[in-house]
């Protein structure tokens, strides 16, 4: 695993590379331009990302959204890493769901 990841790395810098010299020797742009295009792709590909698995986006949302509007603490959620738990609230209402679901380091059943 650690191989590929240094044979991507190294092929998305040569592209990277290409990119630029496409962008400021054979078009005439500026650097900033360069910049702006780099960022734009970046973007498209984060916003890809998101739309094909966004559930770590919306944990970690939903995590520093219930830590900073709640400001709830937990001490010891007893939630098993690994294997099944069942995990029941006393109330109803939308809120509930989410403010459980914060605390849980292991992947939650959707």
């Amino acid at each position: 695993m650690i191989a590929a990841n240094n044979i991507l790395n190294a092929l998305f810098m040569i592209g990277s590379a290409l990119f630029g010299i496409v962008v400021l020797s054979l078009l005439s742009l500026s650097l900033a331009t360069l910049f702006y295009c780099l960022g734009g792709v970046a973007l498209l590909v984060g916003i890809g990302l998101l739309i094909c698995n966004p559930r770590p986006a919306l944990r970690l949302s939903i995590f520093v959204l219930v830590r900073l509007l709640y400001r709830l603490r937990f001490r010891d959620p007893h939630i098993p890493a690994t294997g099944p738990a069942l995990v029941v609230c006393n109330h109803v209402s939308f809120m509930d769901a989410l403010v459980l679901g914060a605390p849980a380091r292991g992947r939650c059943a959707s």
